[in-house]
């Protein structure tokens, strides 16, 4: 989870960036920002925003980092929704992913195993039994398909004069989200156990 490579020459800065510092950038903010929340901006959008910087935090499954991820994300999504585009999101987070790289080529590996080993060595293990662990994730992933499925039936419309089946369909939609939300985290956690 720690363990990252580092570039340790020009080319190898290069590739880096051009991976994880542009192509991935751009890829997880079609996914989170364009998907994610455009596709449940109906259902609010503060709970859509959220949603989707809690699923980005969780993506990047690692736990010293998930509350700075969980802000960056916020951040993005916020500033996608109140630009009404997704080019300044991708800009920020390639930014971002970009500088990092080219900080960890510069530091070189020494430096930076030494400024992360620390954490590395501190156990964030919460369930030590990999039967559990398996059945937690087999149980939490049918239930996201099967939440997935709900969603999609929600999603098409039955009536459009019913004001109160839209309120309804609405709240349900929040609660499928939520709760494959938790078990997204269950999964976060049987992984990184």
């Amino acid at each position: 989870m720690n363990t990252q490579p580092v570039p340790t020459s020009i080319f190898a800065t290069i590739l880096f960036v051009l991976a994880g510092g542009i192509i991935c950038p751009i890829s997880e903010e079609f996914f989170f920002r364009g998907l994610l929340i455009r596709g449940t901006e109906k259902l609010g959008t503060n709970f859509s925003i959220v949603v989707s910087a809690i699923y980005f935090s969780i993506y990047h499954n690692n736990p010293y980092r998930l509350i700075t991820l969980l802000l960056f994300a916020l951040l993005i999504g916020y500033i996608v929704h109140y630009t009404n585009s997704i080019l300044p999101g991708i800009l920020f987070h390639v930014l971002t992913n970009s500088i990092f790289v080219i900080s960890s080529y510069i530091q070189g590996p020494n430096k930076y195993n030494e400024i992360y080993s620390d954490i590395s060595n501190v156990s964030v293990s919460l369930l030590e039994n990999n039967y559990v662990l398996m059945i937690i994730l087999v149980i939490s992933c049918s239930l996201s398909f099967w939440y997935i499925i709900k969603l999609k039936n929600l999603s098409i419309t039955k009536d459009l004069n019913q004001d109160t089946a839209k309120h309804a369909d609405k709240i349900k939609g929040k609660i499928y989200i939520v709760f494959s939300l938790l078990l997204a985290i269950l999964i976060f956690i049987a992984f990184t156990s």
